[in-house]
């Protein structure tokens, strides 16, 4: 049985990639191999055949369970497969995968994962996997990137008026997992008649941008250690390779490392849950069955070099995140309004002509390398939301925030309770995008706590404390209230800051 550390060393001995990869597949082919490989390729795995062969493989393995999570919006079974034997020592890597339907390698990958958790497992030893294979059933069988309610899952991780998030997001608060790793495809950057240069990079890294989620380890790891190592074993494996970036040259547009907001997976689910999170995304094809076998092999080409990178340094990724998490609860201050900003160097990618493939190299000035605090906030004691607000309470249960009666909450010292008294409704550019806001300030009310029965006390003091303040603060570039969901808030906040006085 060929291992993944193997695969380099067969590399420099001169077998191609795509004769590797076969020798790859079919020395590790089990009595159950997986839909894509039993069909050579030629087709994609369906909702119904993923099903069953997840079936055949966990029954055939004490070490793998199935667990059906929920249902999708058009009642398909949402289903992860999770290691048996969890120990307190041993480090949890979640995997969810398919968010958009039409980026269907994603899936691919991670059935391959679950194929290879057994050797996984016997290589490392404590760690422990739990795989999402398919986030969105409804969009992959029509085809579409939305979910079968027309909701993009991958904006919905704040918000999570989606079955299938939610689905996800109760898993993940369950697993309470170390590290995160979101796969998905991206399209070409397509060359016109102007500039006929196409970027078409096999496979992206992306890390974690929102600065509120950069602790001192998660980014220096993951820019310091990961991005580098990761570049090297993809060029060993002749796939080419960059860290994930978004924006055309083609068409001038900035380049900037993918957005800041939370309500995407490798953020809104991962960062902010204290993880160490990643977005993997690989080079579309230009239909959905164009390139099938090289578009998987990208993909677990990526995802087995970003495993083997974290895992190899298993001990502090471990520790750092659980340190992490446990100093969350602690800070003092919330960045709630952030920007990308052109640095000191250029980006540098390889383009090719669309007509010829020739290959170049490319500089480019415009690019956003840095990212900046633009507002911060103290942290508050807490918040006092109505207990009246049925969407804000489920806001609150579906993310597994805490909320405490008042008079429980608030039950010893004195406080400042401040309404959000408003100046007027306005937007403002950040990441190249209008983002609504308000200006104003926090005007100190005199109540008692015993005039707030009809609230729910939000403590700041918990693991969701990024979260909560981010979601909460009025100005803030991520608030609910930009959402049309809230925009019944507008006229008159109804959140209630507390402070101690």
């Amino acid at each position: 049985m060929i291992r993944l550390v193997d695969m380099e060393l067969l590399v420099k001995k001169g077998i191609g990639l795509g004769l590797l990869m076969l020798f790859f597949y079919t020395t590790m082919a089990q009595k159950l191999p997986r839909p894509i490989v039993r069909g050579q390729f030629q087709q994609w795995t369906s909702h119904e055949e993923m099903l069953k062969w997840l079936h055949q493989i966990t029954a055939s393995s004490s070490d793998l369970h199935l667990k059906v999570m929920g249902k999708s919006h058009l009642g398909r079974d949402l289903v992860s497969v999770i290691n048996a034997n969890l120990q307190d020592s041993d480090l949890k890597i979640m995997i969810i995968a398919e968010q958009h339907g039409d980026e269907p390698s994603a899936m691919e990958a991670a059935l391959w994962l679950i194929e290879q958790l057994p050797e996984y497992k016997a290589r490392f030893g404590n760690v422990h996997f739990c795989v999402v294979p398919m986030v969105n059933p409804d969009g992959y069988e029509q085809g579409t990137r939305r979910n079968g309610r027309n909701q993009d899952l991958n904006r919905d991780h704040l918000l999570l008026l989606e079955k299938e998030n939610q689905a996800v997001h109760a898993m993940y608060q369950e697993y309470q997992p170390h590290v995160l790793i979101d796969i998905h495809e991206y399209p070409a950057d397509i060359g016109t008649s102007d500039f006929p240069w196409e970027k078409r990079t096999q496979e992206q890294l992306g890390i974690v941008t929102n600065l509120n989620c950069r602790g001192s380890f998660h980014h220096s790891f993951s820019s310091g250690v990961v991005l580098p190592e990761v570049d090297s074993i993809m060029t060993l494996r002749g796939i080419s390779f960059s860290e994930y970036a978004v924006g055309s040259m083609a068409k001038k547009e900035r380049i900037r490392h993918s957005t800041v907001d939370i309500d995407d997976g490798r953020q809104g689910l991962g960062a902010v849950g204290g993880s160490l999170s990643f977005i993997i995304e690989g080079l579309n094809g230009k239909g959905r069955n164009d390139n099938i076998q090289s578009r998987v092999e990208g993909q677990i080409a990526l995802l087995s070099a970003l495993l083997e990178v974290v895992l190899k340094n298993n001990e502090d990724v471990f520790n750092a995140v659980n340190r992490y998490r446990e100093q969350e609860p602690l800070a003092d201050e919330v960045i709630t309004s952030m920007d990308h900003f052109v640095g000191n160097e250029n980006w540098k990618t390889t383009m090719y002509h669309k007509d010829s493939n020739e290959p170049k190299n490319f500089s480019y000035g415009f690019y956003q390398s840095e990212i900046w605090p633009i507002k911060k906030v103290q942290v508050p004691s807490g918040y006092l939301i109505p207990a009246s607000d049925t969407l804000l309470n489920q806001w609150l249960m579906h993310h597994g925030i805490e909320k405490i009666r008042v008079l429980k909450g608030l039950s010893s010292g004195t406080f400042l309770f401040k309404q959000w008294k408003h100046e007027g409704w306005k937007t403002q550019m950040l990441e190249g995008m209008q983002v609504p806001g308000w200006t104003g300030a926090w005007t100190v009310q005199k109540v008692s706590v015993a005039e707030c029965a009809d609230y729910w006390y939000v403590p700041c003091g918990q693991n969701q404390l990024k979260r909560i303040v981010m979601a909460l603060e009025p100005e803030s570039m991520f608030g609910l209230v930009r959402y049309p969901e809230y925009a019944h808030w507008r006229a008159e906040y109804p959140i209630l800051r507390v402070e101690r006085d």
